[in-house]
């Protein structure tokens, strides 16, 4: 233990967030876009963040996947969300109204709030035309998930993830695109495709960017569980001081 730990300060002190911009979908339009998140200032807090257009295509390598649980109204507003994790299994933090309404198994909160749905966050590097791949969130949600509508050969993210057997996802490029799916109303989903092997020359970044988002991922998951143990403490009568290291929902990219 050291000595900012003994002394109790560091429970005080703000935890560091990995703040990165987010490729997503734009799915009424069918285009990939790029929301900017780095650079923003407390002055920008209002403010809708700026978007990039990227086109219908985009390059990417995967790094490390992640998952949250939320549930929108009837408006497209986030009624309720969680923080990122990893599995049904892990212990999570929903929050409602910026409020604390459920600590525990996120299997558990699915049950208990049927609204709730699931989106995959995949850290990943984007390529950049100009400039050295920029390291991003990917989110992928809804029918880009898992679809019965797509046309054959054409993955879902869940296929696509099956489809690498024994391969690492990180080496290889993955080819993002937008396909048009008719249901009760048309709207576009996300696919994706297994390029070409990742270039040596790019390796090392892969590897230095892919050890920085575990570890950022590990002391993250390590204060969501500080978090339960407070509650079940609170639960049994024992009341425990843990720092609670689950973000604000105004931290939350959603």
């Amino acid at each position: 233990m050291n000595t900012k730990e003994l002394t109790g300060q560091i429970n005080y002190q703000s935890k560091e967030r990995l703040i990165l911009n987010e490729v997503l979908l734009n799915g009424d339009k069918g285009y990939l876009r790029k929301r900017v998140w780095v650079g923003r200032t407390k002055a920008d807090e209002m403010e809708k963040p700026q978007e990039v257009e990227l086109g219908q295509t985009a390059n990417v390598i995967f790094l490390k996947i992640r998952r949250k649980l939320v549930e929108r109204g009837g408006k497209g507003e986030i009624a309720r969300a969680s923080g990122e994790h990893n599995t049904v299994n892990d212990a999570i933090t929903i929050y409602e109204n910026r409020e604390e309404v459920f600590n525990g198994p996120a299997k558990e909160a699915r049950k208990r709030y049927e609204g709730l749905r699931t989106v995959q966050i995949i850290y990943a590097l984007l390529s950049m035309p100009v400039s050295e791949p920029e390291l991003v969130r990917v989110t992928v949600k809804g029918a880009s998930l898992g679809s019965d509508s797509k046309a054959e050969g054409v993955f879902d993210f869940y296929q696509y993830l099956g489809s690498f057997g024994d391969d690492p996802i990180c080496d290889f490029v993955t080819k993002l695109g937008v396909v048009q799916e008719h249901g009760m109303k048309d709207y576009y989903a996300m696919t994706f495709e297994r390029g070409e092997k990742v270039p040596e020359r790019l390796r090392p970044l892969v590897m230095e960017k892919l050890q920085l988002v575990h570890d950022y991922a590990m002391k993250y998951d390590a204060g969501k569980i500080e978090t339960v143990k407070e509650v079940e403490a609170r639960e049994s009568g024992d009341v425990i001081a843990y720092p609670d290291d689950e973000p604000n929902p105004e931290d939350i990219p959603f």
